[in-house]
């Protein structure tokens, strides 16, 4: 029995080891920088922060380091609207128009729908035409009108089509409903409740408060423009680390958040989409997660339920494929 606990721990260094280098590696020919988590079963199984979190002033990452997750917000997002469900404050079934009375596309969609991104709402983000060309709402009353003057890309429940519109939507219900702004219920509903002290709905970047700013490559790391995040609101504007995400996804998958048969229901896939959270295959594994993308930030978090395993990746500057980063820290430790 000491002999092969003895094995096991040789090998677990071994695999550290490897990390490390391949990390550090990425960092030093200029490949990428961020921060790596791996968690299972409550402990911290890998960390590794390479690379600077700010090149002006010289603030080198470590495993505190904030960074902007985007997308990963949604599902975040989707957690307090089912959790609102269960306090019966609202059915997944209500229509939209119950929160925008005004809007007439609003009649014909249901809360699941804009979840499972089935609503049709317009695009407008990534809308380049003389219309929407210039639209970048910070306020809700402009998301509102946008809304209320945009036409629907398809009718509700006949496609599937991925849309920040949508979890923007969704934080202004979750703001009727709670009476207060989102970044108050974010806290009050997630982070309060499993001590997340450095996730929270991000502005103007600080590198002070231990926020990272994002770079592109051009004969050295550059800095990216950095645009407030807080009109994105639960569609893409939190800020998070890799630890916090793994402990986020470890508490939701254990029920911290509300109860099995929420989670079920947000794993229910359609099109392998569920409620702000996918499906992704590994080798013969399966993990349920999100992915993220804001300015030069790229993110992941996952978690494989039958390894009871979370994992997240948050870059602030990558020239390296970000799914090559993946499979080199995944498969250390979610392989068959």
């Amino acid at each position: 029995m000491i002999i092969f606990q003895v094995l096991i721990c040789v090998h677990v260094n071994a695999q550290r080891a490897d990390l490390d280098a391949y990390f550090n590696r990425l960092s030093s020919t200029g490949k990428a920088m961020g921060s790596v988590c791996v968690y299972q079963k409550g402990e911290p199984l890998y960390q590794k922060a390479f690379g600077y979190g700010s090149i002006k002033p010289a603030i080198q990452a470590d495993s505190l380091t904030r960074y902007r997750i985007g997308s990963v917000s949604k599902i975040f997002t989707s957690v307090v609207i089912l959790q609102m469900a269960e306090e019966k404050k609202l059915r997944l079934s209500d229509k939209l128009s119950r929160f925008f009375p005004d809007w007439s596309l609003a009649r014909e969609l249901t809360i699941e729908q804009v979840m499972r991104h089935q609503s049709g709402i317009h695009n407008f983000a990534n809308d380049r035409s003389g219309t929407y060309q210039e639209a970048d709402p910070q306020t809700r009353e402009e998301v509102r009108a946008i809304l209320s003057k945009s036409r629907p890309d398809f009718k509700p429940g006949t496609r599937t089509a991925y849309n920040n519109a949508n979890y923007i939507v969704l934080s202004l219900v979750a703001e009727a409903l709670d009476s207060t702004d989102f970044s108050a219920i974010i806290k009050k509903r997630i982070t309060d409740r499993v001590q997340l002290k450095r996730t929270y709905l991000g502005d103007s970047i600080n590198p002070e408060k231990g926020e990272a700013f994002s770079y592109y490559y051009k004969k050295g790391w550059k800095l990216n423009s950095q645009a407030d995040c807080q009109g994105l609101l639960g569609a893409g504007g939190l800020v998070s680390t890799p630890n916090e995400l793994c402990r986020f996804m470890e508490a939701l998958f254990n029920l911290r958040f509300f109860s099995k048969e929420s989670l079920d229901l947000m794993l229910s896939l359609q099109e392998n989409m569920g409620l702000g959270i996918f499906s992704y295959p590994f080798g013969t594994a399966t993990c349920y997660g999100h992915a993220g993308n804001i300015d030069a930030f790229e993110s992941m978090t996952g978690f494989f339920q039958g390894k009871d395993l979370s994992f997240a990746v948050c870059l602030n500057g990558s020239r390296e494929s970000f799914n090559d980063i993946l499979i080199e820290l995944l498969k250390h430790f979610a392989g068959p």
